[in-house]
């Protein structure tokens, strides 16, 4: 490759770059609000510092409200390994909004790497494979996906609002609803993040099934179709560095969210299986029968993030087993 075709290539890069930034600008900032993005890209540093010590505000704001929380509503003897186990969930709520908030704040040059890394290979795809990826059409596919992870997730919290507005709750929601808030939209951007990745290799893997398929059916061949260029090893070489691109956007989502989803599996499990207990209790009488309607629209939530989450990463694993 010449000097000149690299110049031309880092340059759309950076057009394309650009470009997705500045569309994309209005979700980041709201989503900068709860300290879930960069505000600011890489080269006004002077704005991150300043979102650094906003983020270091809500962690002092919230390990104040969570200390104030535990110390402010009372145990009651009748219940009290219930109250206990309620204090150990809300302080795993805390310490899991600390690791992602944390881990954010570090990674903020790499969250801007991961986004131009996906134009990268758009741009790979288009130029050198020379196909597109109809990133449209799997948006609005997406886009319906995560419309219902929405609805389920953030859909359910007024039931458990309305329930412990109306009767007699001895618990720490309230000081909680901002950990909750966060901890469920930082698992949604796992998932599209995702995505991302499942739909860059399953693309990959539909240009190496032409590869195969041209040379596996050779008494059927297409007008449209350049078998020259399929049966050339440029292609080969051409795919091999895609697939090793994608490869290294992997290796920058373990480190976007790598803390965060070992902290979101752990409280997610912990919470739903606290949960399930109360349920019992409820079925058992011990507590009212209306804590059904605030478990089940706790438990059913956190079990629709958490099996959006793992297929997501299924989907990336079987896309990566189809190349091996």
């Amino acid at each position: 490759m010449t000097h000149l075709q690299k110049y031309n290539e880092r340059k759309m890069v950076r057009y394309v770059y650009n470009n997705m930034l500045h569309e994309r600008q209005p979700i980041l900032k709201w989503l900068a609000i709860a300290g879930l993005v960069p505000y600011a890209n890489n080269r006004k540093r002077r704005y991150q510092q300043w979102q650094r010590i906003y983020t270091y505000i809500m962690l002092a704001a919230n390990w104040s409200l969570t200390i104030y929380g535990i110390f402010e509503e009372p145990l009651g003897d009748e219940v009290l390994v219930s109250n206990y186990i309620s204090v150990l969930v809300f302080l795993s709520q805390s310490i899991a909004l600390t690791v992602c908030l944390v881990e954010v704040m570090s990674t903020y040059r790499l969250y801007f790497a991961f986004m131009q890394q996906t134009q990268r290979i758009v741009w790979l795809f288009q130029q050198r494979l020379h196909t597109g990826l109809c990133r449209w059409s799997l948006r609005r596919r997406q886009c319906l996906k995560y419309v219902c992870y929405s609805c389920i997730v953030y859909g359910c919290l007024p039931i458990s609002m309305v329930v412990i507005w109306t009767k007699y709750y001895y618990g720490y929601f309230w000081y909680a609803l901002g950990c909750i808030l966060v901890l469920r939209t930082r698992c949604l951007m796992a998932v599209i993040y995702m995505d991302y990745i499942d739909f860059f290799m399953s693309h990959l893997n539909m240009k190496l099934r032409s590869v195969t398929n041209c040379r596996l059916t050779r008494d059927r061949l297409y007008l449209d179709v350049n078998y020259k260029m399929l049966e050339s090893f440029d292609y080969l070489l051409q795919l091999k560095m895609v697939y090793g691109e994608i490869r290294k956007l992997t290796f920058m989502f373990d480190d976007l969210f790598g803390w965060s989803i070992c902290a979101l599996i752990t409280v997610v499990f912990l919470d739903i299986t606290i949960n399930s207990y109360w349920t019992f209790l409820s079925l058992s009488k011990i507590f009212e029968f209306y804590f059904l309607y605030l478990t089940i629209s706790t438990v059913f939530p956190l079990a629709t993030a958490t099996s959006y989450l793992c297929y997501a990463g299924e989907n990336c694993k079987q896309q990566v087993s189809k190349y091996l």
